[in-house]
């Protein structure tokens, strides 16, 4: 009986457990020409089997990586804000905005990415989410560390409004302008269909959409909108529904009144509004004039929430009765300007 044929017997060889001096001596100098056909073919089977088992560990290594969003440094001119962007201006002053301007920078960038979508038939991409690092670097001019994909516009809202709403100081204004937004572009059919696809409270989304559809001058009347809370939309605006004329009057006095230099809390703008939706029709009414026995006369606009006074041909003399009659008078009551 022939003995095996050499092809079969390498066949057979299970080269991972080869300990032999010719084993070793591949291993130890796998540069030296080989020049036997026995050599040959077994540094062949080593070769190959170095590229299966680096192929198979760079599968694995692809595998690990699948689905994954590769991150990239963009120039932040290049991003332009979302549609939808909910991130009012004075999101992007004051000291909270400027300590966080200086630890972007002390970073070198942001380290936390942004995420964007490329613009079809532009080089430019919108933010999905990240307004507030994106700005950061834009002002710092440093590179924007960003997350690139590419999404419909439902998944950029889906995906802006969940990573805004986890945010550690989402504000009630800047969420409503958002919702408002998404359903004025005709990206949600209806506030109830918007709610439920976004797993929200219907009546929640609808209070905050009431506040970010408030008129401009009821906004105004507030020194920050970010500071208006989330009842307070939905109250003004049956305030509005209630006296119209009396809450946007009272507005606009506030609104005057801080022109002037006068401070007025947020909390105290939304009380003197829902008061003024309660006031009676006659502060509505022409100017009264009334007349001194010295010549004196006296003429008295009413406004929603005060009245203004002007005097005619007092005497200096009786300047410091008039005060004291005022003093008396502003015990009792608690005017705007207080």
């Amino acid at each position: 009986m022939s003995s095996p044929s050499l092809r079969s017997r390498l066949d057979r060889v299970d080269l991972s457990d080869v300990a032999s001096p010719a084993a070793d001596a591949m291993q130890a100098a796998p540069a030296r020409p080989v020049r036997t056909a026995i050599g040959m073919h077994v540094n062949q089977v080593y070769q190959d089997r170095d590229v299966y088992n680096e192929n198979k560990r760079l599968k694995s290594a692809i595998e690990a990586y699948d689905g994954a969003l590769i991150t990239r440094r963009i120039l932040p001119m290049d991003v332009v804000p979302s549609k939808w962007a909910n991130r009012h201006e004075l999101s992007f002053a004051g000291t909270e905005f400027s300590e966080f301007l200086a630890e972007i920078e002390s970073s070198g960038g942001n380290t936390q990415p942004i995420k964007v979508r490329p613009i079809a038939g532009d080089t430019k991409f919108e933010i999905v989410f990240g307004h507030r690092r994106h700005r950061a670097c834009l002002q710092l001019n440093l590179p924007v560390l960003a997350f690139i994909e590419e999404v419909s516009d439902r998944d950029l809202f889906v995906q802006m409004e969940r990573e805004n709403r986890l945010r550690a100081d989402p504000r009630p204004f800047e969420l409503g302008k958002m919702y408002a937004e998404a359903l004025n572009s005709g990206l949600y059919v209806s506030l109830r269909k918007m709610a439920s696809e976004l797993g929200l409270d219907h009546s929640s989304v609808s209070k905050l959409i009431a506040l970010a559809r408030l008129p401009d001058r009821i906004i105004a009347a507030f020194q920050n909108p970010l500071d208006i809370q989330f009842a307070w939309g939905y109250r003004l605006s049956n305030a509005l529904q209630k006296n119209p004329d009396a809450v946007l009057a009272v507005a606009n006095e506030i609104i005057e009144f801080r022109q002037n230099g006068g401070i007025v809390s947020a909390a105290k703008a939304f009380k003197q509004m829902m008061d003024a939706a309660e006031v009676d029709p006659v502060f509505k009414s022409a100017p009264v004039t009334l007349s001194g026995i010295d010549g004196t006369s006296a003429v008295i606009t009413y406004k929603a929430r005060g009245a203004a006074i002007v005097l005619d041909g007092l005497h200096k003399d009786r300047r410091a009765e008039l005060e004291a009659l005022i003093a008396e008078f502003l015990r009792g009551g608690d005017p705007i300007t207080t």
